[in-house]
Protein backbone atom coordinates (compact mmCIF):
# COMPACT_ATOMS: atom_id res chain seq x y z
CA UNK A 1 0.00 0.00 0.00
CA UNK A 2 1.51 3.56 -0.48
CA UNK A 3 -0.23 6.89 0.18
CA UNK A 4 -2.10 8.81 -2.63
CA UNK A 5 -2.35 12.32 -2.03
CA UNK A 6 -6.03 12.75 -3.29
CA UNK A 7 -7.13 16.42 -2.30
CA UNK A 8 -4.19 17.95 -0.36
CA UNK A 9 -2.17 19.10 -3.72
CA UNK A 10 -2.58 22.78 -3.01
CA UNK A 11 0.02 24.77 -0.76
CA UNK A 12 0.35 24.37 2.76
CA UNK A 13 1.41 27.38 4.59
CA UNK A 14 1.38 25.65 8.59
CA UNK A 15 0.43 21.40 7.59
CA UNK A 16 1.28 20.84 11.25
CA UNK A 17 -1.62 22.87 12.65
CA UNK A 18 -3.45 22.02 15.32
CA UNK A 19 -7.34 21.25 14.06
CA UNK A 20 -9.82 23.47 15.86
CA UNK A 21 -13.32 23.90 15.11
CA UNK A 22 -14.12 27.25 15.83
CA UNK A 23 -18.17 27.85 16.31
CA UNK A 24 -18.73 31.06 17.78
CA UNK A 25 -19.06 34.15 15.80
CA UNK A 26 -16.94 36.76 16.14
CA UNK A 27 -16.99 40.07 17.79
CA UNK A 28 -18.04 43.07 16.11
CA UNK A 29 -15.26 45.15 17.29
CA UNK A 30 -12.45 42.93 15.27
CA UNK A 31 -13.95 45.52 12.22
CA UNK A 32 -12.30 48.55 11.44
CA UNK A 33 -14.47 51.80 10.82
CA UNK A 34 -13.63 51.44 7.16
CA UNK A 35 -15.40 48.09 7.13
CA UNK A 36 -18.20 48.88 9.33
CA UNK A 37 -18.94 52.02 6.78
CA UNK A 38 -19.00 49.58 3.68
CA UNK A 39 -20.84 47.08 5.93
CA UNK A 40 -23.73 49.30 6.69
CA UNK A 41 -24.33 49.93 2.94
CA UNK A 42 -25.24 46.09 2.53
CA UNK A 43 -29.04 45.94 2.89
CA UNK A 44 -30.53 42.73 2.41
CA UNK A 45 -34.33 41.52 2.07
CA UNK A 46 -35.22 45.19 0.46
CA UNK A 47 -34.04 47.01 3.69
CA UNK A 48 -33.57 50.56 3.61
CA UNK A 49 -31.21 51.10 5.96
CA UNK A 50 -29.17 48.74 8.22
CA UNK A 51 -27.67 48.80 11.55
CA UNK A 52 -23.86 47.01 10.80
CA UNK A 53 -23.78 45.40 14.29
CA UNK A 54 -26.95 43.52 13.73
CA UNK A 55 -26.28 43.05 10.47
CA UNK A 56 -22.87 41.21 11.89
CA UNK A 57 -24.46 39.34 14.29
CA UNK A 58 -27.01 37.69 12.11
CA UNK A 59 -24.29 37.06 9.83
CA UNK A 60 -23.21 32.90 10.47
CA UNK A 61 -19.81 32.55 10.87
CA UNK A 62 -18.42 31.00 7.10
CA UNK A 63 -19.98 34.76 6.15
CA UNK A 64 -18.52 36.68 8.83
CA UNK A 65 -15.14 35.06 7.81
CA UNK A 66 -15.41 35.97 4.05
CA UNK A 67 -16.28 39.67 4.71
CA UNK A 68 -14.32 40.35 7.59
CA UNK A 69 -10.70 38.85 6.13
CA UNK A 70 -11.70 39.18 2.99
CA UNK A 71 -11.85 43.17 3.23
CA UNK A 72 -9.31 43.21 5.37
CA UNK A 73 -6.96 41.96 2.71
CA UNK A 74 -8.41 44.18 0.13
CA UNK A 75 -8.28 47.24 1.99
CA UNK A 76 -3.92 46.69 1.89
CA UNK A 77 -4.46 47.53 -2.16
CA UNK A 78 -7.51 49.13 -2.85
CA UNK A 79 -8.82 51.32 0.04
CA UNK A 80 -12.52 49.95 0.98
CA UNK A 81 -14.07 53.38 0.91
CA UNK A 82 -12.62 54.47 -2.33
CA UNK A 83 -12.96 51.66 -4.19
CA UNK A 84 -16.71 50.28 -3.19
CA UNK A 85 -19.71 52.21 -3.55
CA UNK A 86 -21.99 49.47 -1.47
CA UNK A 87 -21.88 45.28 -0.54
CA UNK A 88 -24.09 43.24 -2.38
CA UNK A 89 -24.50 39.74 -0.88
CA UNK A 90 -21.83 38.05 1.69
CA UNK A 91 -21.79 34.10 0.50
CA UNK A 92 -20.16 31.66 2.79
CA UNK A 93 -20.01 27.97 2.95
CA UNK A 94 -22.83 26.85 1.23
CA UNK A 95 -21.40 23.49 0.06
CA UNK A 96 -19.10 21.20 -2.29
CA UNK A 97 -22.29 21.02 -4.99
CA UNK A 98 -23.00 24.83 -5.02
CA UNK A 99 -21.37 26.92 -7.85
CA UNK A 100 -18.18 28.73 -6.84
CA UNK A 101 -19.55 32.13 -8.16
CA UNK A 102 -22.61 31.61 -5.34
CA UNK A 103 -20.03 30.83 -2.19
CA UNK A 104 -17.00 32.20 -0.57
CA UNK A 105 -16.79 35.62 -2.24
CA UNK A 106 -18.47 39.14 -1.42
CA UNK A 107 -20.48 40.73 -4.41
CA UNK A 108 -20.37 44.43 -4.27
CA UNK A 109 -21.16 47.95 -6.23
CA UNK A 110 -17.15 49.27 -7.04
CA UNK A 111 -16.38 52.55 -8.18
CA UNK A 112 -14.45 53.85 -10.24
CA UNK A 113 -11.35 54.71 -8.72
CA UNK A 114 -11.15 50.55 -8.16
CA UNK A 115 -10.79 50.02 -11.70
CA UNK A 116 -7.72 52.53 -11.82
CA UNK A 117 -6.25 50.80 -8.88
CA UNK A 118 -6.70 47.33 -9.32
CA UNK A 119 -5.43 47.51 -12.88
CA UNK A 120 -1.53 47.20 -12.00
CA UNK A 121 -2.27 43.93 -11.16
CA UNK A 122 -2.53 41.03 -14.06
CA UNK A 123 -5.62 40.58 -15.78
CA UNK A 124 -7.77 37.83 -15.46
CA UNK A 125 -9.38 34.99 -17.87
CA UNK A 126 -12.87 34.39 -17.79
CA UNK A 127 -14.42 30.82 -19.04
CA UNK A 128 -17.22 30.41 -17.46
CA UNK A 129 -18.39 33.80 -16.65
CA UNK A 130 -18.32 35.33 -20.32
CA UNK A 131 -19.32 39.06 -20.00
CA UNK A 132 -17.00 39.71 -16.57
CA UNK A 133 -13.18 40.63 -16.91
CA UNK A 134 -11.05 41.08 -13.91
CA UNK A 135 -7.54 41.06 -12.02
CA UNK A 136 -5.83 38.79 -10.06
CA UNK A 137 -3.49 39.79 -7.50
CA UNK A 138 -0.40 36.97 -8.53
CA UNK A 139 0.60 36.71 -4.61
CA UNK A 140 4.21 35.45 -4.80
CA UNK A 141 4.00 35.63 -8.70
CA UNK A 142 1.62 33.12 -8.71
CA UNK A 143 -1.52 33.45 -10.66
CA UNK A 144 -3.97 30.87 -8.71
CA UNK A 145 -3.12 32.97 -5.74
CA UNK A 146 -4.02 36.17 -3.79
CA UNK A 147 -7.32 38.22 -4.43
CA UNK A 148 -9.39 38.23 -7.67
CA UNK A 149 -11.51 40.77 -8.30
CA UNK A 150 -14.09 40.87 -11.61
CA UNK A 151 -16.32 43.46 -13.00
CA UNK A 152 -19.04 43.32 -15.28
CA UNK A 153 -18.05 44.33 -18.98
CA UNK A 154 -21.63 45.91 -19.22
CA UNK A 155 -22.85 48.25 -16.52
CA UNK A 156 -24.61 51.45 -15.34
CA UNK A 157 -22.27 54.58 -15.44
CA UNK A 158 -22.20 55.35 -11.52
CA UNK A 159 -21.21 51.87 -10.56
CA UNK A 160 -19.46 48.65 -11.46
CA UNK A 161 -21.08 45.29 -10.20
CA UNK A 162 -18.76 42.49 -9.66
CA UNK A 163 -17.34 40.78 -6.70
CA UNK A 164 -14.00 39.64 -5.25
CA UNK A 165 -12.39 36.37 -3.58
CA UNK A 166 -9.46 35.10 -2.61
CA UNK A 167 -7.61 31.76 -4.12
CA UNK A 168 -5.28 29.76 -1.77
CA UNK A 169 -3.92 26.89 -3.65
CA UNK A 170 -0.42 26.77 -5.41
CA UNK A 171 0.40 23.87 -6.09
CA UNK A 172 -1.16 21.36 -8.90
CA UNK A 173 -4.47 19.63 -8.78
CA UNK A 174 -8.04 19.53 -8.75
CA UNK A 175 -10.95 22.36 -7.97
CA UNK A 176 -12.68 22.12 -4.65
CA UNK A 177 -15.20 24.46 -3.25
CA UNK A 178 -12.46 25.03 -0.29
CA UNK A 179 -10.03 26.43 -2.45
CA UNK A 180 -11.42 29.69 -2.12
CA UNK A 181 -12.74 29.12 2.37
CA UNK A 182 -10.76 31.76 4.19
CA UNK A 183 -12.07 29.43 6.89
CA UNK A 184 -10.13 26.25 6.01
CA UNK A 185 -7.19 25.91 8.28
CA UNK A 186 -4.96 25.60 5.53
CA UNK A 187 -5.78 28.61 3.58
CA UNK A 188 -6.17 30.40 6.59
CA UNK A 189 -2.39 30.00 7.22
CA UNK A 190 -1.65 31.27 4.37
CA UNK A 191 -3.88 34.25 4.77
CA UNK A 192 -1.69 35.04 7.83
CA UNK A 193 1.43 35.24 5.90
CA UNK A 194 -0.28 37.06 3.21
CA UNK A 195 -2.36 39.83 5.31
CA UNK A 196 -1.74 39.34 8.70
CA UNK A 197 -3.63 37.63 11.83
CA UNK A 198 -7.85 38.38 11.50
CA UNK A 199 -9.26 38.08 15.66
CA UNK A 200 -7.76 35.45 16.95
CA UNK A 201 -10.06 32.94 14.41
CA UNK A 202 -9.05 29.27 14.58
CA UNK A 203 -10.05 27.57 11.66
CA UNK A 204 -11.08 23.66 10.54
CA UNK A 205 -10.16 22.15 7.42
CA UNK A 206 -11.89 20.44 4.50
CA UNK A 207 -9.04 19.35 3.07
CA UNK A 208 -7.91 16.04 3.33
CA UNK A 209 -4.04 15.25 3.83
CA UNK A 210 -3.81 11.66 2.16
CA UNK A 211 -5.48 9.15 1.72
CA UNK A 212 -4.19 5.14 1.29
CA UNK A 213 -4.87 3.42 -2.07
CA UNK A 214 -2.91 0.50 -3.95
CA UNK A 215 0.39 2.01 -5.27
CA UNK A 216 0.64 2.56 -8.93
CA UNK A 217 3.32 1.87 -11.35
CA UNK A 218 4.59 4.15 -13.99
CA UNK A 219 3.21 2.56 -17.42
CA UNK A 220 5.69 2.54 -20.04
CA UNK A 221 2.96 3.19 -22.46
CA UNK A 222 3.93 6.32 -25.01
CA UNK A 223 2.26 8.98 -26.17
CA UNK A 224 0.91 9.95 -29.48
CA UNK A 225 3.52 12.04 -31.93
CA UNK A 226 1.04 13.34 -34.53
CA UNK A 227 0.61 16.87 -32.75
CA UNK A 228 -0.25 18.16 -29.60
CA UNK A 229 -3.94 18.18 -30.66
CA UNK A 230 -4.52 14.70 -31.10
CA UNK A 231 -2.09 13.87 -28.26
CA UNK A 232 -4.55 16.26 -26.06
CA UNK A 233 -7.41 13.99 -26.81
CA UNK A 234 -6.24 11.00 -26.63
CA UNK A 235 -5.26 12.09 -23.40
CA UNK A 236 -8.50 13.34 -22.10
CA UNK A 237 -10.53 9.46 -23.76
CA UNK A 238 -7.89 7.92 -21.90
CA UNK A 239 -8.21 9.44 -18.42
CA UNK A 240 -11.97 10.67 -18.92
CA UNK A 241 -13.89 8.40 -21.25
CA UNK A 242 -11.32 5.27 -20.70
CA UNK A 243 -10.57 6.00 -16.94
CA UNK A 244 -7.35 3.98 -18.20
CA UNK A 245 -4.31 5.36 -15.70
CA UNK A 246 -1.47 3.65 -17.83
CA UNK A 247 -2.53 5.48 -20.74
CA UNK A 248 -2.62 8.86 -18.73
CA UNK A 249 0.80 8.41 -16.86
CA UNK A 250 2.32 7.85 -20.59
CA UNK A 251 1.35 11.34 -21.33
CA UNK A 252 2.94 12.72 -18.10
CA UNK A 253 6.17 14.81 -19.12
CA UNK A 254 9.61 13.79 -17.11
CA UNK A 255 9.50 17.01 -16.10
CA UNK A 256 6.78 17.58 -14.17
CA UNK A 257 4.94 19.53 -11.06
CA UNK A 258 4.40 16.79 -8.94
CA UNK A 259 8.18 16.08 -8.82
CA UNK A 260 8.93 19.39 -8.54
CA UNK A 261 6.50 19.59 -5.26
CA UNK A 262 7.89 16.34 -3.79
CA UNK A 263 10.98 18.14 -3.83
CA UNK A 264 10.15 21.64 -2.68
CA UNK A 265 8.09 20.81 -0.04
CA UNK A 266 10.51 17.42 0.82
CA UNK A 267 6.83 15.73 1.37
CA UNK A 268 6.77 11.82 2.56
CA UNK A 269 4.78 10.89 -0.53
CA UNK A 270 6.47 9.89 -3.84
CA UNK A 271 5.39 12.08 -7.19
CA UNK A 272 3.86 9.18 -8.10
CA UNK A 273 1.50 8.83 -6.22
CA UNK A 274 0.39 12.52 -6.38
CA UNK A 275 -0.05 11.62 -9.86
CA UNK A 276 -2.35 8.66 -8.85
CA UNK A 277 -4.38 11.27 -6.90
CA UNK A 278 -4.68 13.52 -9.74
CA UNK A 279 -5.89 10.74 -11.82
CA UNK A 280 -8.53 9.22 -9.09
CA UNK A 281 -9.87 12.69 -7.59
CA UNK A 282 -11.25 13.64 -11.28
CA UNK A 283 -14.24 11.20 -10.45
CA UNK A 284 -16.74 11.88 -8.48
CA UNK A 285 -18.02 8.47 -8.05
CA UNK A 286 -16.69 6.49 -5.14
CA UNK A 287 -15.04 3.69 -7.53
CA UNK A 288 -13.74 4.04 -11.11
CA UNK A 289 -16.20 2.22 -12.15
CA UNK A 290 -16.78 1.92 -15.96
CA UNK A 291 -18.10 5.37 -18.00
CA UNK A 292 -21.70 5.05 -18.69
CA UNK A 293 -20.56 6.56 -22.32
CA UNK A 294 -17.82 6.55 -24.97
CA UNK A 295 -18.71 10.18 -26.76
CA UNK A 296 -15.78 12.35 -25.64
CA UNK A 297 -18.03 15.35 -26.28
CA UNK A 298 -20.07 13.97 -22.84
CA UNK A 299 -17.17 14.47 -20.69
CA UNK A 300 -15.72 17.93 -21.64
CA UNK A 301 -16.09 20.97 -23.64
CA UNK A 302 -14.74 23.81 -24.46
CA UNK A 303 -17.29 27.32 -23.67
CA UNK A 304 -14.77 30.24 -24.82
CA UNK A 305 -12.17 32.15 -22.86
CA UNK A 306 -12.60 36.19 -22.71
CA UNK A 307 -11.45 39.65 -21.36
CA UNK A 308 -14.44 41.16 -20.62
CA UNK A 309 -17.00 40.80 -24.40
CA UNK A 310 -13.55 40.34 -26.18
CA UNK A 311 -12.72 36.72 -27.09
CA UNK A 312 -9.06 35.17 -26.74
CA UNK A 313 -7.78 33.32 -29.71
CA UNK A 314 -7.05 29.72 -29.41
CA UNK A 315 -3.76 28.56 -32.17
CA UNK A 316 -6.39 25.67 -32.16
CA UNK A 317 -9.89 24.42 -31.10
CA UNK A 318 -10.39 20.87 -31.11
CA UNK A 319 -13.99 19.55 -31.95
CA UNK A 320 -16.05 16.59 -31.99
CA UNK A 321 -17.40 14.32 -34.84
CA UNK A 322 -20.22 16.41 -34.90
CA UNK A 323 -18.10 19.44 -34.59
CA UNK A 324 -18.92 20.51 -30.61
CA UNK A 325 -15.63 22.54 -29.60
CA UNK A 326 -14.32 20.09 -26.61
CA UNK A 327 -10.89 22.17 -26.06
CA UNK A 328 -8.38 24.98 -27.34
CA UNK A 329 -4.98 25.30 -27.32
CA UNK A 330 -3.25 28.56 -26.69
CA UNK A 331 0.33 29.93 -26.76
CA UNK A 332 0.86 31.30 -23.51
CA UNK A 333 2.61 34.59 -25.37
CA UNK A 334 -1.11 35.56 -26.94
CA UNK A 335 -2.50 35.38 -23.10
CA UNK A 336 -2.01 38.16 -20.66
CA UNK A 337 1.13 38.84 -18.95
CA UNK A 338 0.93 36.83 -15.18
CA UNK A 339 -2.44 35.14 -16.17
CA UNK A 340 -0.88 31.27 -16.59
CA UNK A 341 2.64 32.19 -16.46
CA UNK A 342 4.87 34.68 -13.93
CA UNK A 343 6.25 36.77 -16.34
CA UNK A 344 9.12 37.44 -13.64
CA UNK A 345 11.10 34.83 -11.14
CA UNK A 346 8.29 34.61 -8.59
CA UNK A 347 8.92 33.34 -5.14
CA UNK A 348 6.15 30.58 -5.06
CA UNK A 349 7.63 27.28 -5.69
CA UNK A 350 4.70 25.95 -7.69
CA UNK A 351 5.57 29.50 -9.92
CA UNK A 352 8.90 29.21 -10.04
CA UNK A 353 8.47 26.13 -11.47
CA UNK A 354 6.09 27.52 -14.13
CA UNK A 355 8.51 30.00 -14.79
CA UNK A 356 11.71 27.60 -15.52
CA UNK A 357 9.76 24.79 -17.64
CA UNK A 358 8.71 28.02 -20.03
CA UNK A 359 12.46 28.99 -20.15
CA UNK A 360 13.27 25.17 -20.68
CA UNK A 361 10.74 23.88 -23.22
CA UNK A 362 8.03 24.77 -25.65
CA UNK A 363 4.77 25.29 -23.60
CA UNK A 364 1.18 24.86 -24.56
CA UNK A 365 -1.80 25.97 -22.66
CA UNK A 366 -4.59 23.54 -22.95
CA UNK A 367 -8.47 24.77 -21.46
CA UNK A 368 -11.52 22.73 -21.48
CA UNK A 369 -14.60 22.00 -18.92
CA UNK A 370 -15.59 18.95 -17.08
CA UNK A 371 -18.73 17.74 -16.73
CA UNK A 372 -20.23 16.85 -13.83
CA UNK A 373 -23.01 14.51 -15.43
CA UNK A 374 -20.51 12.09 -16.58
CA UNK A 375 -19.55 11.68 -13.27
CA UNK A 376 -16.54 14.37 -13.25
CA UNK A 377 -15.70 16.79 -10.57
CA UNK A 378 -16.70 20.03 -12.36
CA UNK A 379 -13.78 22.45 -13.25
CA UNK A 380 -12.18 24.71 -15.52
CA UNK A 381 -9.03 23.05 -16.55
CA UNK A 382 -6.05 24.82 -17.34
CA UNK A 383 -3.16 22.40 -18.21
CA UNK A 384 0.57 22.98 -19.44
CA UNK A 385 1.84 20.74 -21.79
CA UNK A 386 5.64 20.65 -22.96
CA UNK A 387 7.47 19.61 -26.11
CA UNK A 388 10.23 17.14 -24.25
CA UNK A 389 11.51 15.54 -27.37
CA UNK A 390 10.47 16.53 -30.85
CA UNK A 391 7.20 16.22 -31.43
CA UNK A 392 6.21 14.53 -28.24
CA UNK A 393 4.13 16.58 -26.31
CA UNK A 394 3.57 15.68 -22.66
CA UNK A 395 1.66 16.89 -19.43
CA UNK A 396 3.88 19.05 -17.44
CA UNK A 397 1.59 20.93 -14.93
CA UNK A 398 -2.40 20.41 -14.35
CA UNK A 399 -4.55 23.29 -12.48
CA UNK A 400 -8.40 22.68 -12.22
CA UNK A 401 -9.94 26.34 -11.22
CA UNK A 402 -13.31 28.05 -10.79
CA UNK A 403 -12.66 30.49 -13.79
Amino acid sequence: MAAILLVGCGKSCDPFAVRVLRTAKLPFDVLSGDQVYILSTYLPDRTTHSNPEELWNKLNLSQQVEFGAGTRALDLACNLRHCIEQVLAINGDKGQGMPSENQFNVWVAWRRDALDILKRWGKHISVLHPGQFGYQENRDGNPFLGIVALFDEEHPPEYIRGQFHIGFRSWFGHYHAANGNVGDRFNYACYRQWYGTFDNFKPTSQFKIATLAPAIKPSAKEPLMNGLGSAARDFIEKWYVNRDFDGFRGYVALDNGFRAQVSAERLRVSSESIIAGIFADAFSLTSLQEAPTRNIENFVYYPGAWMGNLPLRPLEIERSSDGQPLFAVFDPVALPPGSVLPPDMPRDDAAKFLYRTAKRHPVRIIVYVTKANAGLNPEVVISYWIEETKGQWRLAAFRGTDW
